[in-house]
């Protein structure tokens, strides 16, 4: 069986869990910036790309616009599903992305003393400026807000639960062996 890592505690004499250190409020504030920082960088890198089209005679096709609304939504849900380990998992990091586009796409909408402007809809086309702005907060609340699932565990077998009750007397299928119950303890019939 596996023994979980451990870490050397502050006084050197005990030891906690690395899953427990991960925790930490520092960590996780830690991550919470990194992942801000991210998102930074990819709202930028995707904000001045988002105009990227094909023309196949009259018809656009943003394909730049798909690409990094698809992209944004893989990056959020890698985060709050644990996809990336350094970065964290859960709400936490991937709010902290998806406050980092938001905040990149926001400061590119805005006018410049030049008057010139990243973000903006041109006449005669698709307005992807605007299906930008509204797909990076649609896919955004979408994953954040999407409801958080139960936990799937490897060891649970539905088998020795009926109706939501616990069955002690239930055979356990999982270890191959019927003579044990769910305890893992010899059951009375003492074959052996």
């Amino acid at each position: 069986m596996d023994t979980p890592m451990m870490m050397p505690d502050s006084d050197e004499t005990k030891v906690r869990p690395v899953s427990s250190v991960l925790r930490s409020p520092f960590i996780r504030a830690g991550q919470f910036v990194l992942c801000a920082i991210i998102g930074v960088f990819y709202g930028a890198a995707t904000t001045t790309r988002h105009r990227t089209s094909a023309w196949i005679g009259t018809i656009q096709i943003p394909w730049g616009l798909v690409l990094c609304l698809v992209g944004f939504a893989a990056l959020l849900i890698a985060l709050r599903l644990g996809g990336i380990r350094v970065l964290g998992r859960g709400f936490l990091p991937a709010l902290g992305a998806a406050l980092g586009v938001l905040g990149s796409v926001s400061v590119f909408t805005l006018t410049s003393s030049g008057g010139s402007q990243v973000v903006v809809d041109l006449p005669h086309q698709l307005p992807l400026g605007t299906i930008w702005q509204y797909g990076v907060l649609t896919v955004s609340l979408l994953v954040l807000l999407w409801p958080r699932t139960a936990a799937r565990h490897p060891h649970h077998d539905n088998s020795l639960h009926h109706g939501g009750i616990h069955n002690p007397t239930a055979t356990d299928t999982r270890q191959g062996d019927p003579q044990r119950n769910t305890a893992g303890v010899v059951s009375s019939s003492g074959v052996d």
